[in-house]
Order: C-alpha cells, then sequence, then structure tokens
C-alpha cells in the first residue's frame, strides 16, 4: 500500500495514506449535484418502471388460470363420482343406510337377530349400547354413565321424549256383550279385575265409560293370581280399541262387530310372565271358544 506508482508521464499514481475529503469532493462537486437534480426529478414525478420489468409479486394470485384449474378439478371429481357409482358402496355406507332405514311393519334386526328400535343412530351416537330383552337399547352416556347438567335442565325446564317401542304389546279379544256397559265385553272386564289393580270399574262412571269407549288409556298395576300370594308383575298401559268409523275403515272387513279388543303393554322384562298371567286370568273367566290372545310384536 505504501508502494509508489509512477504512470508513463511521470505522476505519481500511488493511494495517497490520508484523505482530505472537501478536497477529494471539490472536483466533482458538478457530478454530484447532476446526479441530485435527476434523482429528485424522478422522486417528484410519476414515473413508473416498465411493466415487463417489474418483479411480479402478485403472481400466484392469477384468477384467470386460478378458474381454469377449478373448473378442471370440478369436471375431474365429477367423472370420479360417475366412476364411484358404477362401483359397490362400502360396507359402512351400506350399514348407514340399513340403520336409518325404517321398516313399515316391525324392527330392523342385526346379525344374531337382535332387535333395532327406529332411534337407534340417534342413540348409539350419544349412549353406551347394550343387549337386553332382544333389543339394541342405551345404557347410559358415555364414560362413567352419568347424566349431564344440560340434561337435568331440559327435564326441568323442557320436555323429556321417551322412546317406548320397546314394550310388548297384548292383544285380548273377547265377545261384546255387556249390561254395565254398552259395546263392552264383560268376559274381558271381568278376567282383567282379578289381575289389574285398581281396575276399570273402580273409577267414577264418567272415567270408566271413557276408557271403554276407546277415547283415553289406563294404567295399573298387573298381577299373577296363580300364586298363593298375590304377586306383583310389573306396571302396564291399556286401551280398548275405539269404537268409530276411522279403525273400521282401517280394518274393513276384518273389523267383527261382534268382538271387542284391548291392548295391553308390557315391559319387555316382564313380557313372558304377563303374558302367561293375563292368559290364565282370561281362560278361567272366558270359554276357550270365546277368547283369542295374541302377542301382536
Amino acid at each position: 500500500m505504501g508502494e509508489k506508482v509512477i504512470n508513463v508521464n511521470g505522476k505519481d499514481r500511488s493511494i495517497p495514506r490520508n484523505l482530505n475529503v472537501h478536497k477529494f469532493v471539490d472536483p466533482r462537486a458538478t457530478e454530484l449535484e447532476a446526479l441530485q437534480s435527476i434523482v429528485l426529478n424522478r422522486m417528484s414525478s410519476d414515473i413508473c418502471d416498465q411493466r415487463s420489468k417489474r418483479r411480479r409479486t402478485s403472481s400466484y394470485l392469477n384468477n384467470a388460470s386460478r378458474k381454469r384449474k377449478n373448473k378442471k378439478g370440478k369436471l375431474d371429481s365429477t367423472n370420479l363420482n360417475l366412476e364411484k357409482d358404477d362401483k359397490k358402496a362400502s360396507r359402512r355406507k351400506r350399514r348407514r343406510v340399513e340403520l336409518k332405514m325404517n321398516r313399515g311393519i316391525g324392527f330392523s334386526t342385526s346379525g344374531d337377530g337382535t332387535k333395532r328400535l327406529r332411534t337407534h343412530v340417534w342413540h348409539a351416537k350419544r349412549f353406551t349400547m347394550t343387549k337386553l330383552w332382544g333389543f339394541h337399547l342405551p345404557l347410559g352416556l358415555q364414560g362413567r354413565g352419568k347424566g349431564s347438567r344440560a340434561l337435568l335442565k331440559w327435564y326441568n325446564d323442557g320436555v323429556l321424549i321417551h322412546d317406548a317401542s320397546y314394550y310388548v304389546p297384548i292383544q285380548l279379544e273377547g265377545p261384546e256383550v255387556g249390561s254395565i256397559f254398552p259395546f263392552c265385553s264383560e268376559s274381558l272386564i271381568s278376567a282383567l279385575r282379578t289381575v289389574l289393580v285398581p281396575s276399570i270399574l273402580s273409577y267414577s262412571q264418567d272415567i270408566s265409560h271413557a276408557i271403554i269407549s276407546g277415547d283415553i288409556y289406563g294404567r295399573a298395576i298387573l298381577h299373577d293370581v296363580r300364586a298363593t300370594a298375590t304377586n306383583a308383575i310389573a306396571p302396564v298401559t291399556y286401551m280398548w280399541r275405539p269404537r268409530n268409523t276411522v279403525f273400521k275403515a282401517i280394518d274393513g272387513a276384518n273389523m267383527s262387530s261382534t268382538k271387542r279388543q284391548l291392548w295391553v303393554w308390557l315391559h319387555a322384562s316382564t313380557a313372558s310372565e304377563g303374558y302367561d298371567a293375563l292368559k290364565f286370568a282370561c281362560q278361567k273367566e272366558t270359554p276357550p271358544s270365546n277368547f283369542d290372545s295374541s302377542d301382536t310384536n
């Protein structure tokens, strides 16, 4: 760096050790002023770079190309859906359709014959399911099975809907002969008097007439008269088949004008025992030729 460099003209061209800034800038004053004037003119005007020389920072937002890609993707997905439709649906989809399908009569069943309620999918999403009395029934909430504040609030302030379709209905049929009440079966009433507490005749005359006419239903406790001590089996709900033109039009010629039908709903856990108790009481009061009992489930 301290070496002297001498050119052909004999002038010293070596780099000086010390630099005087003012002395260095004075010969270049005109050049600096020209550069400053050019920069000021550019900044005060609206001169823009050419479009082709700009940096394309928004190139990924090319809407035209994006629309073309989306349209192409939709066409491809449509073609794939058409191909999938030709193939057999997966087991999961077929099973979901099967679970949501409600038959007109009876219940849908699983592979082992266990029946599913019409609300099976709704319950299966929210509760732990178990097999009881031939049905898939909700046992409790997921986890420890405890309730929640929301359920208690709905129970207190709202409504509670219970799917009781797993109850077993039993139809009792007897001759339509009555001196106490017109159009009633005295044989059925006398048979039920021994097994139902309270009996139909224990109510007031207006309520008893409404029950026998089929306008309202009744509740009672079913007892077994075969035991030495009268044993309670289960609470039941019963209702006489209404006598009106609507039911006659539905049944048509199958509706017998000389017989009355009584429906009794039993809990599934007591269906067999309750059926035997009703059958024994009816056969004891009514000759076999005038009595018929059947499980309508």
